[in-house]
């Protein structure tokens, strides 16, 4: 009866009778929901390390399987805002006065001359000149006389010229009855460019894809061993293709015209500024737009480039610049500042709200976006499986605390801090100043490409990383 109490009481305090489980099998019992609780456990406690010193705002994490974003502006968001232009001229308001608020300190003057530009044509970077015989084409070395090319070679058409790196220089050669035939211009051209002029004409530049017609000439330069294509057209020609590139030719006569002038003191700014023997702007929209006056495809469509509203628009500036301090100014715009525009380099180019972005619908002053943790992890794979992102610090400009500066990555290996530019650029959002947001993703409406046959930039999310 003694021992049977004392087992008892043995239980009721807490003792036990010995287990006869092997040792090892025993602790692995024990000790696995421990580590269950550590692999659970282990993202909140790196979140919660790498969240110290972040800015109070909400962290943002994936929900099914993406982080949703919402946000303004589309571009550098400097100087003038393209769609805050068109919101100005539907208000009334003329393009003098777009123009000074958006470049506030410069002034509106006017130059008589219509210099040449050396545009740089990007699209015929495939080791050669090719262009389509028409009436009247001349060909010429450097600035020298201007010689008019054959139609017929021993009897048979031309159907192509072509200027391309040859054993002395460049080499020029016409294509008939299928095989090509060198026609000797001087003994040795390679520090002498060859050129393609129809006066009166446009020169057909023939692409892999599709023929495009130039005002001006079309020229082959030699660089070491690369052949480069330069554009050479006066200004005001030139911005009759750029203006219905960067804006769209159906919007307001005002907002053009403001488009014409930015455009054409941009464009005269490059010339000043540009190097001696080299180009003075590319045709691409790290500088302006440029497609030239047409284009065929091989299936024979034809895209017009230049409109009617638009060349009004330069007609009605021609010869005007915005002017400060005694120079052309650098006009630099964008499709969308999000209703508050970035500060530049120059005194002009000023941060500040915007009254007029916003006031007519665009896929620049508000979009949605997803970007998915997969991605941010292959740009950053140091960061290992991506668990969340803290916007560290903002501009303090304009919804939501302005644009991000910084951004920290909080991962299962790491976590770091980026530039909100250099996030955005990679997740190929549209502007910096963006945050946390719900629901889908909207469709986007037409962005100010100014290109009738190519879609505006699509939305996010995005399947797999492409180079910018």
């Amino acid at each position: 009866m003694a021992a049977v109490t004392d087992s008892v009481r043995g239980v009721a305090f807490g003792d036990r009778p010995r287990s006869r489980e092997p040792p090892v099998r025993r602790w692995n019992r024990l000790i696995a929901p421990l580590a269950l609780l550590a692999v659970v456990a282990a993202p909140t406690a790196l979140l919660c390390a790498a969240l110290a010193g972040t800015v109070d705002e909400p962290m943002l994490t994936p929900v099914r399987g993406a982080l949703r974003l919402e946000g303004h502006g589309y571009g550098h968001g400097r100087g003038m805002s393209q769609w805050g232009a068109q919101g100005a001229a539907a208000e009334g308001i003329d393009y003098r006065k777009i123009l000074s608020t958006y470049y506030p300190g410069t002034t509106l003057i006017r130059h008589s001359d219509n210099p040449r530009l050396r545009v740089l044509i990007t699209a015929a970077d495939t080791g050669e000149l090719r262009v389509l015989p028409v009436r009247g084409l001349s060909v010429a070395q450097g600035d020298g006389t201007e010689r008019r090319l054959p139609t017929a070679w021993a009897g048979r058409t031309v159907t192509q010229w072509r200027a391309r790196p040859g054993d002395d220089g460049l080499q020029l050669a016409g294509r008939a009855s299928g095989a090509w035939h060198n026609l000797t211009l001087a003994r040795r051209t390679a520090d002498r460019p060859i050129r393609f002029v129809a006066p009166g004409r446009t020169v057909r530049l023939v692409l892999p894809e599709e023929i495009r017609d130039y005002r001006g000439d079309l020229r082959a330069d030699l660089v070491g061993d690369a052949l480069r294509v330069v554009n050479g057209v006066h200004l005001e020609g030139y911005l009759r293709s750029v203006v219905p590139s960067e804006s769209l030719s159906t919007w307001r006569p005002d907002a053009l015209a403001a488009q014409a002038v930015a455009a054409r003191s941009y464009a005269r700014w490059r010339a000043d500024h540009a190097r001696a023997g080299g180009t003075d702007i590319c045709d691409t929209s790290a500088c302006q737009a440029y497609h030239g006056v047409r284009r065929v495809t091989g299936s024979g469509r034809v895209t017009n480039w230049e409109a009617s509203s638009t060349d009004r628009a330069v007609t009605r500036t021609a010869g005007e610049y915005l002017d400060y301090g005694g120079s052309v100014a650098f006009t630099e715009f964008s499709a969308s500042n999000g209703g508050w525009s970035r500060a530049g380099d120059e005194p002009y180019l000023v941060a500040k709200p915007d009254p007029w972005d916003g006031l007519v619908h665009s896929s620049g002053h508000l979009w949605q976006a997803a970007v998915r943790p997969a991605r941010l992890a292959r740009h950053w794979p140091q960061v290992g499986r991506v668990l969340a992102i803290a916007v560290h610090r903002r501009d303090g400009r304009g919804d939501w605390g302005g644009r991000v500066l910084s951004v920290k990555l909080i991962g299962t290996k790491k976590s770091i801090r980026v530039s909100g530019e250099a996030f955005s650029s990679a997740m190929r959002l549209r502007d910096s100043w963006w945050h946390a947001a719900s629901g889908q993703d909207p469709t986007p409406s037409p962005s100010p490409s100014g290109r009738p046959t190519l879609p505006p930039l699509p939305v996010l999310p995005i399947a797999s990383p492409r180079p910018r």
